[in-house]
């Protein structure tokens, strides 16, 4: 059956409006305080990871390769609260735009278009809109908010961005403990869910250990474990109080067990240590950004997708700076010069083959 497609608008608050047809959900949205963040990806493929990744929650993304929905979306299947297909158990995206929708779609484990899945998750769509502009536009003027409009709607007063306090982790994490992989014998990994990524859960699942997966704001320093990831998550990580109040807990404590941030847990981590962070002008929202590893001087493709970067000047001088970003020299890693404490700003459990770099995760459970 073919899909009708109704008109409708992007609005952004420089007063840009780009026409296009809905292909989302079309009932009644909050548009927080006036309007979404507007980001770029890069990317072309793993929209579904990109729909389903919590650390999109609050944003409105537009999706910088041109023809998107061509392998529809794929069967959900979950195992012990755990999704095997996508990176969370539901979309988290504010809204989604795109040049070209396929109405068409093909892949041998779809069950259903990408229109059908956004409209049962609740997520607004545009297509038919030039993205390349848009991408041009943020890239020049740097982050703006803005409204995906159907026919007939009237947009809401825009909110200067410096007055957004909206804390997206306490959305997005989990609510209470949960354990997967349980065993007498196993080494426990303790993972702060600031909007954690499935794939991280399953990567440390695959290798044999017990995972306590705890909610953001959560005192870990409470119970015993063997290691310690703070994870992924959305938004300003300086609204994070109890979970970086934990982790100067329990790095002044003497810890020597492994401790990884990935994400927001980096950015987390480096306020714990007393460095700062910066806000970027439109972040890094990537499928294939270039970084380096400062030791091997050796190059890998990573996925990012954050808005804030560790000012690497505030890094204090016990910590090392591990892997920096090629394009704009921003710090993607650092490492306590004595301690078992690491934090990297990309996702290593994205990696495009099991060579790249989920070695990260191997050098983690060795140090259990």
């Amino acid at each position: 059956m073919e899909e009708k497609l109704l008109p409708s608008r992007l609005l952004l608050e420089n007063g840009k409006e780009f026409k296009g047809y809905s292909f989302g959900y079309e009932g009644n949205v909050e548009e927080r305080r006036g309007g979404l963040e507007v980001v770029p990806f890069r990317g072309s493929v793993g929209y579904p990871e990109m729909l389903t990744d919590a650390s999109f929650a609050g944003k409105i993304v537009v999706a910088t390769y041109p023809i998107i929905g061509s392998y529809g979306a794929i069967k959900e299947e979950v195992e012990n609260g755990i999704s095997l297909s996508y990176e969370g158990l539901k979309s988290y995206i504010g809204a989604l735009v795109v040049k070209d929708y396929s109405l068409e779609y093909s892949h041998w484990n779809a069950t259903q278009s990408l229109s059908s899945w956004l409209k049962k998750e609740k997520v607004r769509a545009i297509c038919g809109v030039d993205t390349r502009e848009i991408a041009k536009i943020l890239r020049e003027e740097g982050m703006l908010r803005g409204q995906i409009l159907l026919e007939g709607e009237s947009p809401k007063p825009f909110v200067n961005a410096q007055e957004e306090n909206f804390n997206y982790v306490k959305e997005v994490s989990c609510k209470e403990i949960i354990r997967y992989g349980e065993g007498k014998e196993k080494k426990r990994v303790c993972v702060v869910d600031c909007g954690v990524k499935h794939n991280i859960l399953r990567h440390l699942i695959k290798r044999n250990v017990e995972v306590i997966r705890v909610p953001f704001d959560y005192d870990f320093n409470t119970f015993d474990f063997d290691g310690l990831i703070i994870s992924n998550g959305p938004g300003n990580p300086e609204l994070c109080t109890e979970t970086i109040g934990n982790l100067k807990k329990y790095l002044s404590s003497g810890h020597n067990n492994p401790l990884l941030g990935i994400g927001l847990g980096h950015e987390l981590l480096a306020l714990s240590i007393g460095a700062k962070v910066q806000k970027m002008k439109i972040g890094h929202h990537s499928a294939t950004e270039s970084i380096k590893c400062t030791k091997f001087e050796k190059c890998f493709i990573s996925w990012q997708n954050h808005s804030y970067v560790v000012d690497g000047e505030s890094i204090p001088e016990d910590w090392v700076v591990t892997f920096v970003n090629l394009n704009d020299g921003t710090i993607e890693g650092m490492k306590h010069k004595e301690k078992n404490y690491s934090s990297i700003q990309f996702h290593p459990e994205s990696s495009k083959t099991e060579t790249d770099m989920q070695f990260l995760f191997d050098d983690f459970v060795k140090g259990l």
